[in-house]
């Protein structure tokens, strides 16, 4: 690909996003959202998710043809070594080493911040985010069965896991994306930004 970068978001994305986001919502079951966020909330989220966690988009020829971030896994404190993760591409930027890159310099970021243990949330079936997830590293370490009722029909859901740190005895605290040294994220954006960056 060319002309083509991966780089923080800007609040200013959202709507592009969201306009990537939304047919998942209003025409799938792989989101289980039933009803398109706002504009002003759909902002919200990216914000609050800032405020520790990296959120990515990925752009060719200036136009964003994917998105990715991290979020908290569960609220409680021992969980903290642990995050979710989330990723959608737009439509004709599927098979173009998009969802590669995005979730690569996703993980080494999250690796900065001393994350141990990723997690990502699939709709089953779902045959390609399936796939994706395990050639990813990912594996399935669990399945909630008719968890979401959508279109008039129950869908699985199931747990991926990728192990991303070790598991020291004391293991140092989670520093927040803002506080990681800015030569060493614009290292892994350049390096995941151009071509088939690989996990």
């Amino acid at each position: 690909m060319k002309n083509d970068s991966l780089r923080f978001v800007q609040l200013s994305d959202a709507e592009e996003i969201l306009g990537i986001y939304a047919p998942f919502v209003e025409k799938t079951y792989i989101s289980f959202e039933t009803k398109t966020p706002s504009l002003e909330e759909f902002q919200k989220r990216i914000a609050g998710f800032l405020t520790f966690y990296p959120y990515l988009v990925c752009t060719i020829d200036g136009r964003i043809a994917g998105y990715s971030y991290a979020h908290r896994f569960r609220e409680r404190a021992a969980y903290d070594w642990s995050a979710e993760t989330t990723i959608y591409t737009a439509p004709d930027s599927r098979r173009r080493g998009v969802g590669g890159r995005l979730y690569g310099a996703l993980t080494e970021i999250l690796r900065l911040q001393n994350i141990k243990n990723l997690y990502a949330i699939v709709t089953a079936p779902n045959a390609a985010s399936e796939g994706f997830h395990e050639a990813c590293g990912f594996s399935v370490s669990g399945v909630q069965h008719n968890c979401g009722w959508k279109f008039g029909q129950w869908y699985n859901s199931k747990l991926y896991e990728k192990i991303i740190g070790t598991y020291e005895k004391e293991p140092a605290p989670i520093r927040p994306v803002r506080d990681l040294p800015p030569e060493a994220v614009q290292d892994i954006l350049a390096r995941f930004g151009v071509g088939e960056g690989k996990m």
